[in-house]
């Protein structure tokens, strides 16, 4: 991941500027970047750096761990906050629920699999849609 904060003059039309940043740098976007940031694109924000607001979810129950409550926020609430009228980005400052391969070398060999077909595997059967972005190139795979 990586992040560039621009900032300009009070008075700059930021939908004009945003469209303007995201053009310069879909123009510098070449061959040379990894293949998943080619494959996820660019993302042009328009947002103030200084934080608002800090919303707390917690759980009185044990079930609901923080890994769990994490998990919960990434796929139930940023979205919805995202979309509230005013506000510019949601962060969640917590780990979002992932997941670990462990994989048996001698098992891969048996099947005559590498790491590299697992790994494919699963970006393959990952159901993260994002709905896309203004001004992004469209998806190059066909939806599911």
């Amino acid at each position: 991941m990586m992040q560039l904060q621009v900032f300009f003059e009070p008075g700059t039309d930021l939908d004009l500027a945003a469209v303007e940043v995201n053009n310069r740098a879909e123009a510098r976007r070449g061959p040379g970047l990894p293949q998943e940031v080619l494959r996820q694109g660019l993302r042009v924000d328009k947002t103030n750096p200084q934080i608002l607001q800090v919303v707390v979810l917690q759980s009185e129950d044990p079930r609901f761990d923080a890994t769990y409550i994490a998990n919960l926020a990434n796929s139930q609430v940023i979205n919805e906050l995202k979309r509230l009228p005013g506000a510019g980005d949601v962060s969640l400052f917590a780990a979002p629920y992932a997941m670990r391969l462990w994989l048996d070398p001698d098992r891969l060999a048996k099947y005559r699999l590498t790491s590299t077909d697992v790994g494919n595997a699963v970006r393959e059967q990952n159901q993260n849609f994002p709905v896309g972005e203004i001004g992004n190139h469209p998806p190059t795979t066909a939806s599911r």
